[in-house]
Formats: structure tokens, C-alpha cells, sequence
């Protein structure tokens, strides 16, 4: 009883082994110099063991010196006799014998290893009996353009900034040439204090305190006086309170009784557009000739500028 177990464990031991034997094989053993050889590592399957349990080999892009992988493809699925098979292109630019090492699949954990391989490269023989052949004529090639572009893209670029340097220049120098302006001799200019009293001659005109309008024409006239002294003084009186104008005016050579006059009818005026008073007739008129004298009586009778002081 004791040896017929012993036999069936021995049994079971060879089938498993002969189950899961790895073997190596070459579609050839020689091949000539940048010829394609075919090796096969076949792996049979014990029962119970699918694809997805077996580990194959990580090769590089070498399989051992000399030699070259190409590409490598596994089945996914045993065939009918449960052999599962990996596939590799293998190639060789070295003539010699070269040794593939035995790889090694791992099943289920355990790893298996296959035997050694031997490849052998020869050299292309070249047969000396035949004669050289000629040398074959220049094909022309068909017109690309894209091609000619591409073939002359430094002198197109080059070409291309001579000419924008080119139109910059012309433009430049077109720029430059100014055309020869006829002289214009500018027309005498009105001085500031006739220019005033000819304004305050259409204010009057428009008799607008007659209608009521006793704000706006104290407005206008005060205005008016305003922009006399800005451009004659060279002070910025529309942009002045009263107070602040009197306070400018005071360093100006503007005369002290003139500057008397000037406050008395701008603080006139500020009662009639703030306070809201309601002046007379002879008040109004009084306005108009204190505003005539002002400028009559600063006025410049030299040949100066009229916004010299």
C-alpha cells in the first residue's frame, strides 16, 4: 500500500512538471545579416490555469548581445492543446553564433525557465561571377511647391525684409520732405480792451435787464470784465472768487483806484446772482459805465502784447 502511493505521488509530480514545461524554439538557426528570425517561447498549461495567471518575460530591446527585439506578441488564449505561446521578431547585424539565454514565465507565483537557444548570422554572399550592374539613371522629381518654399525659405525671408526695409525708408523719407507753406502774414489782432468794449456794446444791445433778466446781464458784464483781466493781467479771474481776485490783483499793477472800481462792481453783481437782489434802473446802467471806464482806463496804448502786464 505504502509503494503504490509513493508511485502516485511520483506520477502526479511528472505530470505536473510535463504541465507546465516552457520550451524555446527558432523558425530558423540561421539567418543572414538584417534577416528576421521567428522565436517562440511555448508554455503548456496545467488544468485549472488560465492566460491572465502567467507572467512572461520583460525583454528589453536586446534579447542577448548581438541580438535585436523587433516586437513581441502573446496569446491571450491557450490553443486546442493548451499550449500558450509567446512570439518574438528577433534580427542581428553582427555575423557570429549568438546564445539566446533561457527565459522564464512565471506561473501562478512559481517560476518556470525554458532551455537556451543558438542563432547563428552569416554574412550576404555576393555572387563575384555576375558582372556590375550599371548605375541606375536620376529619376526627376515632380514640381512641389511646398517643397521649393521649404528649400528656399532663407532667401525668401532674406528678400522679404530688404523689400520692408525698402517701403520703411520711402515712407520715412516721404515724411521728411515737408512741402514748402506759402508765408501768412497773420491779420493785426484786436486788442483785448476794444474786443471787451465791443462786447459790452452788443450786452447792452440786448437790454436784457429791461425784460427782467437782471441776473444774466450782471452776469454777462462781470464775465466780461473777468475774461478782460485774465488775458490783460495774465491772472486767472474765472476761475476767482471775488475775494480771491481782489487778493491776486493786489500784486498786480493793476492801479489801486481801478482795483476799488473792479471790487465795488463784482460785489455788486455777487448780490444780484447770490443774494438774489433785485437792482434798478440807474443801478444797472451804473454797472454797465463803471464796467466802460475799468477797461477804458487799464487799457494798453503801447504796441506791447495785450496780455503784458
Amino acid at each position: 500500500m505504502k509503494k503504490a502511493f509513493v508511485i502516485l505521488i511520483s506520477i502526479l509530480s511528472c505530470t505536473v512538471g510535463v504541465a507546465q514545461q516552457l520550451t524555446a524554439s527558432l523558425d530558423t538557426a540561421t539567418i543572414r545579416i538584417g534577416e528576421v528570425a521567428t522565436y517562440t517561447l511555448s508554455l503548456t498549461l496545467p488544468a485549472g490555469v488560465t492566460a491572465a495567471e502567467v507572467t512572461w518575460p520583460v525583454t528589453a530591446d536586446t534579447l542577448a548581445r548581438s541580438i535585436e527585439v523587433l516586437n513581441s506578441v502573446a496569446d491571450l488564449e491557450a490553443d486546442s492543446l493548451g499550449l500558450l505561446r509567446m512570439i518574438y521578431q528577433l534580427t542581428s547585424w553582427d555575423t557570429g553564433a549568438w546564445a539566446i539565454p533561457p527565459q522564464k514565465a512565471t506561473v501562478q507565483g512559481r517560476e518556470i525557465e525554458g532551455p537556451a537557444s543558438l542563432l547563428r548570422v552569416v554574412p550576404t554572399m555576393v555572387n563575384s561571377k555576375d558582372p556590375p550592374r550599371p548605375l541606375k539613371d536620376i529619376l526627376p522629381m515632380p514640381f512641389s511647391l511646398r517643397a521649393w518654399l521649404l528649400a528656399h525659405q532663407a532667401e525668401l525671408f532674406t528678400a522679404l525684409g530688404l523689400l520692408l526695409a525698402i517701403i520703411l525708408a520711402v515712407v520715412l523719407w516721404k515724411r521728411r520732405k515737408k512741402p514748402i507753406m506759402p508765408t501768412v502774414v497773420p491779420a493785426p489782432q484786436i486788442p483785448a480792451h476794444q474786443r471787451c468794449l465791443e462786447a459790452l456794446h452788443e450786452v447792452e444791445q440786448q437790454r436784457l435787464w429791461q425784460q427782467g433778466e437782471h441776473k444774466l446781464y450782471q452776469s454777462r458784464v462781470t464775465d466780461l470784465l473777468r475774461g478782460y483781466i485774465e488775458e490783460r493781467y495774465a491772472v486767472p479771474a474765472l476761475e476767482r472768487t471775488t475775494d480771491e481776485l481782489m487778493a491776486e490783483l493786489r500784486l498786480s499793477p493793476l492801479p489801486t483806484d481801478e482795483r476799488i472800481r473792479l471790487e465795488n462792481v463784482l460785489r455788486a453783481a455777487d448780490l444780484v446772482k447770490f443774494a438774489k437782489m433785485v437792482p434798478s434802473a440807474v443801478e444797472n446802467e451804473q454797472l454797465m459805465q463803471a464796467a466802460r471806464q475799468f477797461v477804458q482806463a487799464t487799457a494798453v496804448r503801447t504796441e506791447a502784447p495785450a496780455h503784458e502786464a
